[in-house]
């Protein structure tokens, strides 16, 4: 009985993992439009360091 409600503990852990890096990743896309419309260049690890 315990190992059932765990199962979904852990895979919702998971999911939420996997789900906060695709949010990441869509606010660094976000980022790198923004900055390409304004000074014509994607971020890349060039731009960062600079």
């Amino acid at each position: 009985m315990i190992i059932f409600p765990l199962m979904f503990v852990v895979i919702s852990q998971q999911l939420l993992f996997f789900r906060n890096i695709s949010y990441n990743r869509f606010n660094i896309l976000l980022i790198d439009y923004e900055v390409f419309m304004k000074f014509h260049i994607h971020v890349d690890m060039v731009v960062w360091s600079l």
